[in-house]
């Protein structure tokens, strides 16, 4: 009996051992994982109504999204995430007019700017 005892108190401990909870508190290293294009906010700031495709992709870089549905648009998206989880998120929509020149830009990078040129 004291045998069974000690073996069920063994089992007991070794499966209270294994719980996920505990292991979630060990550090572990997670990869930092940055994807799309990092854009330069002196470069974006050289943007202008009337560039071509062209000036534009030296300015910024190829797009990382290239709707076929809509040739006239370029999306550029850059993030940064660790662990499953995103970090940094940022993206400019670019659009272009019949005659393959920028007429308007859109995003969230276009705010930052805005919040930059104040303090320059």
């Amino acid at each position: 009996m004291n045998k069974s005892l000690c073996l069920a108190l063994a089992a007991c401990l070794g499966l209270a051992a294994c719980s996920t909870e505990r292991l979630a508190r060990f550090p572990s290293y997670k990869l930092t994982i940055v994807q799309g294009n990092e854009l330069d906010l002196q470069a974006v700031a050289a943007l202008r109504q009337g560039l071509s495709k062209e000036q534009v992709q030296h300015l910024l870089g190829t797009p990382l999204l290239r709707d076929p549905m809509h040739a006239n648009r370029w999306d550029y998206v850059f993030e940064v995430s660790r662990g499953g989880k995103v970090r940094e998120r940022k993206n400019l929509t670019l659009h272009f007019d019949q005659n393959d020149s920028l007429v308007r830009a859109e995003g969230d990078v276009l705010n930052e700017l805005r919040q930059q040129q104040p303090q320059q």
